[in-house]
């Protein structure tokens, strides 16, 4: 989820597949791990994890950006959840991409507005659970932390 300047949201965002896979951390990373789901992200090392719930998500920010890492029960599809963004009333979807991830995973990009303002998220299945990563605030770092999203053994 981004908000802000959107001028190079596609030339970064074409270069997902570019991130370390999530179990292998980049320069200035670290990995944030659900254990009871497996879901495995990287987080820049300046990045603050709080507002931890294990198996249902987290936080993940900085001092320009917030980002919401949710791990949606097992019997909810990444296509029930991006249909729930397409049929909330109080957003409006400005674009949707679908994409690859690191980890070979598909996932869609979707970018929206609402009262709040600009948000970027990306829908992904992991470990046969919906996680969305939903971020507002500074969106440059967030085509790096989301192609990362994955599972670790």
């Amino acid at each position: 989820t981004c908000w802000g300047e959107f001028e190079p949201f596609h030339a970064i965002s074409v270069t997902l597949s570019a991130a370390p896979a999530p179990d292998q951390p980049g320069p200035g990373s670290y990995p944030y791990r659900d254990q009871e789901t497996g879901v495995s992200v990287l987080v820049p090392e300046n990045w603050v994890v709080s507002g931890i719930v294990p198996g249902h998500g987290a936080t993940l920010e900085s001092a320009d950006t917030e980002c919401d890492l949710l791990i949606r029960p097992a019997e909810t599809s990444m296509a029930q959840v991006v249909q729930e963004m397409r049929n909330n009333t109080a957003i409006t979807i400005l674009s949707d991409v679908e994409l690859t991830l690191a980890s070979g995973e598909p996932g869609i990009k979707i970018e929206y507005e609402s009262m709040v303002g600009r948000s970027l998220l990306l829908v992904t299945e992991v470990n046969e659970r919906a996680v969305v990563l939903a971020c507002s605030g500074d969106f440059a770092p967030f085509d790096e932390i989301a192609v990362t999203l994955g599972a670790y053994e």
